[in-house]
């Protein structure tokens, strides 16, 4: 009798310890990170520098060229 309880008792605590990781993990997912972006330069953008200048200013940011040839800098806001 005493066997079959510590079992059951080892079984519910399992479960128990899954769904809390469960619910923790998906908290991390549910809230998406806001995304900003400033001008870094007007005129004559060139991909590289303008990708280079964004991750040097906000680290994990990424650079892009617009059509109209404005350096835009991407990143999650603070």
């Amino acid at each position: 009798m005493m066997k079959k309880l510590i079992q059951l008792s080892f079984t519910v605590m399992i479960i128990f310890t899954i769904l809390v990781l469960g619910v923790v993990a998906n908290e991390g997912l549910g809230k998406p990170k806001k995304q900003c972006n400033e001008i870094l330069k007007q005129s004559n953008c060139v991909a590289a520098e303008c990708d280079s200048m964004c991750v040097k200013k906000r680290g994990k940011g990424a650079g892009y060229c617009s059509p109209s040839k404005k350096c835009y800098c991407y990143y999650h806001c603070p």
